[in-house]
């Protein structure tokens, strides 16, 4: 006769790969969003922020919260690269050193990174915790270069934050390029010239709400990434030529 046999599950989900934030390294908390929903930093001459948005639910959706998702997985896969690459793409967008597009190579490659820093220097950026941002592609071109020569005794401190070497001062970290604006090349930063706060307003659980059986979970976010105008200088963001395709 024929025997059944029990199916066996385990504690394990096939995840998808994915990335750590890194722009703790890049931005300060110099500024908090707990107990306000505006940010509004003021310099000599001031100017207002936008006030963040509450609007109803987007089209499709039953909720204001948006379509329902395990939330590990909508940090980690959804929030976490929509807050870096709205931080990274507003930082690129208002460096204080915007130089021409350049096609990097491992030829040239150092001789950019040295000219960043050298801005930074005549714009009397503070030389410590500078950051030098490089997609996979920019940093293979750094390993290819004959004048790069990086320091590797990285604490594994530094190393679980993303932090992969040192180059002339700076901490060298490695993005995905899909979280970086589009022909992104290099950015060498201070921490001092952007203000990125970030607040998780609200968790919600809901028991067996309607429609669903079991817990549902919504919250709300409210992030923001402001550079500076006063410190502006501390950005050199060095992008390339727009690609053009090939028939």
């Amino acid at each position: 006769m024929p025997i059944e046999l029990a199916t066996k599950f385990l504690p394990y989900t096939d995840e998808i790969f994915s990335t750590e934030s890194r722009k703790s390294l890049l931005t300060n908390q110099d500024f908090s969003w707990i107990g306000a929903h505006s940010v509004r930093i003021h310099k000599i001459s001031t100017s207002a922020m936008n006030d963040y948005g509450r609007g109803g639910p987007a089209t499709g959706n039953w909720s204001r919260y948006g379509p329902v998702a395990a939330l590990a997985r909508q940090l980690r896969e959804v929030v976490i690269p929509e807050v870096d690459s709205c931080t990274y793409a507003q930082m690129c967008a208002k460096a204080g050193s915007l130089p021409d597009p350049l096609s990097l190579t491992s030829a040239n490659i150092y001789a950019q990174v040295v000219a960043a820093s050298q801005a930074l220097d005549e714009a009397q950026v503070p030389e410590d915790n500078r950051v030098l941002m490089v997609t996979p592609a920019t940093y293979a071109l750094l390993k290819q270069s004959k004048d790069v020569e990086m320091e590797t005794d990285i604490g594994n401190d530094m190393r679980l934050r993303g932090v992969i070497t040192m180059l002339d001062g700076a901490t060298v970290l490695k993005v995905p390029a899909s979280r970086l604006p589009e022909n992104f090349g290099f950015m060498l930063a201070h921490p001092c010239a952007t203000v990125a706060p970030t607040k998780l307003e609200a968790y919600n659980i809901h028991q067996n709400p309607p429609g669903i059986s079991g817990s549902l979970v919504e919250g709300r976010i409210c992030y923001g990434a402001f550079v500076l105008a006063n410190k502006a200088k501390g950005i050199y963001y060095q992008a390339q030529p727009a690609k053009t395709e090939t028939k």
